[in-house]
């Protein structure tokens, strides 16, 4: 397993010998199959749990924002290349915009506010121009002191940090039985 971490992106890379003597075995396009489904079905439970530590978060503000950061949690699986044999990316996080879901409604938009923290400055018109002081004190300048930093909550790099080996581990079982699965039944979709 290598581990490469950046921004809060995790990059791993599953290498067991199993999987690999099972999927070499596999046509190319089979062999795609199976680790997609595989990794899909390790990852929704991982997906769910996210989705539950985000609506039972405590804290202060409306719970409406709460919801819609569970509803626009998803992971999706790509290549990360060219050709069926390419490389499987998986990404599991919210998603901003239209792609957060009807139900999101664009209110997940403050995640990574609660996430990772933010600057916070005062109201008062010393530190803006707005009000009374911005008014009479033009030539005066305007203060932009950090009056403090809101630390985030890091919920979900939490989890990632402390799951990552169990999701790891849900990866290799799921794309084996996947891999055998197919091979069991010739290359026919068959119940599990």
């Amino acid at each position: 397993m290598n581990l490469f971490q950046r921004r809060n992106q995790v990059r791993l890379t599953v290498d067991d010998r199993a999987v690999r003597e099972a999927l070499a075995k596999l046509p190319e396009r089979l062999n795609e199959r199976a680790r997609k489904n595989g990794i899909r079905r390790a990852m929704s439970p991982h997906a769910r749990a996210l989705k539950a530590v985000a609506t039972s978060a405590p804290g202060r503000g409306r719970k409406l924002h709460r919801r819609a950061i569970a509803a626009a949690t998803k992971f999706d699986v790509r290549r990360g290349g060219a050709g069926p044999t390419a490389p499987l990316v998986v990404r599991l996080g919210v998603q901003y915009g239209r792609k957060g879901g009807a139900r999101a409604k664009g209110r997940q938009r403050v995640f990574h506010l609660l996430e990772g923290g933010f600057r916070h400055y005062g109201s008062s018109g010393r530190y803006t121009n707005k009000g009374k002081a911005g008014r009479i004190g033009r030539d005066k300048p305007v203060i932009a002191a950090t009056v403090g930093f809101k630390p985030g909550n890091r919920r979900f790099f939490n989890y990632a940090q402390s799951n990552l080996g169990r999701v790891m581990a849900d990866i290799t079982r799921e794309v084996l039985a996947e891999a055998r699965r197919l091979l069991a039944n010739g290359g026919r979709r068959g119940t599990r």
